[in-house]
């Protein structure tokens, strides 16, 4: 399907837009959860642009050509190589032949995931390659500040509106907006400060308000890159940054996969206290032994396994007639014996001494 031209009414130009929805949802990271804001030390502004105006100021064919995808990468490209050695800057033609090789023959527009994946792979013409990219959900100010410092750029896929379209001149200020979109563009986010985004398109440079990136109906697509452009011989970006860090934490979180965030180890809980061994139940007192009923007894404190002591008839010695509790075998042979002995001496009690004389003296 051809893409459409657009008037920029302030400007005069006429331009087109290429930027071709991806084709199923992309998985977006939150960087914040990768990125720690104390421990990035970025500034409250940066000015990137002022080594790179002479790419910034090509239009790379898009007032002929939907090739704002390749020719917004080809810009990050001017950013990023001008910080960190010698600016690349390149011809319209070889624009137009990476957007066709990419992007396939005619005027059709480009999804900027399959061009973000054609630069780790191959890399654009006269460009490094990406070492890595990631599209993510962060629209929050501070995030977008340390991500332009840390990467050099991001790369915007936005819904233009028609308003932006009709105001677009140098240092325009796009705004948020309810104005109808008038097709998909891709802009780079290329410094920032305490009030707008500074992104170039069409060779020029325009401002975007943070509130207008909030505004996910228009910022669609949101991705960072790193470059090779970005990296000096010591692997550090012009802003000292150790990019092969940065690297490995965004090949980590993207290359067109999201790991799933690890799950956080749950405390190991308290071990609970022991609880106190309760306290034995008193013993309930014993009854008393049929034994004994009719005689005096021996009051005493009973516990498992002692024996109630009680006199007969006022006899001594003091006779066991009883236990108290549980009966081992030992114990109940030798209340048995002892019963025995006490029946044979009343029995021996009850007789005359006349017939206790015929007894067999022992």
């Amino acid at each position: 399907m051809p893409v459409p031209s657009v008037q920029l009414k302030k400007s005069g130009l006429t331009v087109k837009l290429g930027r071709k929805p991806p084709k199923e949802p992309v998985p977006v990271v939150a960087l914040e959860d990768y990125i720690s804001l104390p421990q990035v030390p970025y500034p409250t502004s940066t000015n990137y642009r002022s080594k790179a105006s002479r790419s910034l100021g090509k239009m790379y064919g898009n007032d002929q050509y939907g090739d704002c995808v390749v020719a917004g990468e080809y810009h990050a490209v001017g950013v990023r190589s001008a910080n960190e050695s010698a600016e690349i800057v390149v011809e319209d033609r070889t624009v137009v032949d990476e957007y066709h090789r990419i992007c396939g023959a005619g005027d059709n527009g480009c999804i900027i995931e399959e061009v973000l994946q054609d630069q780790v792979q191959r890399g654009l013409k006269q460009a490094g390659k990406l070492k890595a990219y990631v599209a993510v959900a962060t629209r929050e100010k501070a995030m977008i500040q340390a991500a332009i410092y840390l990467f050099g750029n991001l790369t915007f896929g936005i819904n233009l509106p028609g308003q932006w379209a009709n105001d677009a001149e140098p240092d325009a200020i796009w705004d948020d907006t309810n104005s109808r979109p008038v097709g998909g563009h891709e802009i780079v986010a290329v410094d920032y400060d305490a009030n707008y985004v500074y992104c170039s398109t069409w060779g020029m440079v325009v401002r975007v308000t943070y509130r207008a990136i909030a505004n996910a109906r228009i910022f669609e697509e949101v991705w960072a890159t790193l470059g090779t452009d970005w990296v000096s011989v010591h692997e550090k970006a012009p802003n000292g940054i150790d990019t092969a860090a940065l690297a490995a934490a965004l090949e980590q979180v993207g290359q067109n996969t999201v790991p799933p965030m690890p799950e956080p180890t749950p405390p190991t809980p308290p071990t609970p206290p022991t609880p106190p061994t309760p306290p034995e139940p008193p013993y309930p007192p014993s009854p008393m032994p049929d034994c004994c009923v009719g005689h005096v007894c021996v009051e005493k404190t009973m516990e498992p396994g002692d024996y109630l002591v009680c006199k007969v008839d006022g006899l001594t010695p003091d006779m066991i007639c009883g236990m108290v509790s549980t009966w081992s075998w030992s114990d109940l042979i030798a209340l048995i014996t002892m019963l025995l002995e006490l029946l044979q001496s009343i029995e021996h009690r009850k007789r005359s001494p006349k017939e206790r004389s015929g007894e067999p003296r022992r």
